[in-house]
């Protein structure tokens, strides 16, 4: 039995610790997730449309080449990209739903170390202006990877057909980087507020149960009799 000065702030223990945990997983099962599972109708969206705007740029762009492949060899281009974007929600989910790129559904959410609070934020660091968020700079790398090799399939891109920087340099940067919308900006800005909102919990939950357990051996240590 605990001793009489020890029991109030071992029930304010127990007590804390119950209202963080229900708080994270209030936070990870339904905030958090739910923001993820937005972000990722987001990026399809996204995807779909920067799909079919960037390949019409990249046609505009090489008029001499678009002429020679004439209507044959652009029929087969749009069958491409049909087929790209009815395999983008796939894409997308396939690339976004590692759980190592989502702290909320770490085995221990909130706590994991070594941690970086601005994981999540568009501005990193703080001040640097808009950006793309660090944990998930990979991923969309890999989502936005299959539209240069279908255009380059075709003949874009290509020194010998379009020579200068936009067959070069221009055309790399315009079909391997997702041009992020505002819906998918405004979901991770949400996603990053839960986050530190979590590390915080999780910090005072882990805090209150080192506590809870100094606590417990203490009570051990003074109910233990002398041999």
């Amino acid at each position: 039995m605990l001793p009489d000065c020890g029991v109030d702030d071992f029930s304010d223990l127990e007590t804390r610790i119950g209202i963080r945990e229900k708080q994270v997983v209030e936070l990870c099962s339904s905030r958090m997730e739910s923001l993820r599972q937005e972000f990722v109708k987001a990026t399809t969206a996204a995807l779909t449309s920067w799909y079919e705007v960037v390949t019409t740029e990249t046609v505009r762009s090489e008029p001499k080449h678009t002429t020679e492949l004439g209507q044959e060899g652009l029929k087969n281009l749009k069958r491409g990209l049909r087929d790209l974007i009815n395999k983008a929600p796939a894409v997308v989910e396939q690339h976004l739903s590692d759980r190592t790129l989502w702290e909320h559904l770490h085995k221990s959410p909130g706590q994991s170390q070594p941690r970086n609070l601005n994981r999540y934020s568009r501005a990193h660091p703080p001040g640097a202006g808009f950006d793309r968020p660090p944990a998930l700079v990979p991923a969309m790398k890999k989502v936005s990877e299959g539209l240069a090799p279908l255009l380059r399939a075709h003949g874009y891109g290509s020194p010998e057909i379009a020579p200068g920087v936009r067959s070069g340099h221009e055309f790399v940067q315009r079909t391997s980087a997702l041009e992020w919308s505002d819906e998918m900006g405004q979901t991770i800005d949400l996603y990053q507020e839960a986050y530190v909102e979590l590390c915080k919990v999780g910090d005072a939950l882990a805090k209150d149960k080192r506590a809870k357990a100094e606590a417990e051996a203490q009570a051990l240590w003074d109910a233990t009799g002398e041999a």
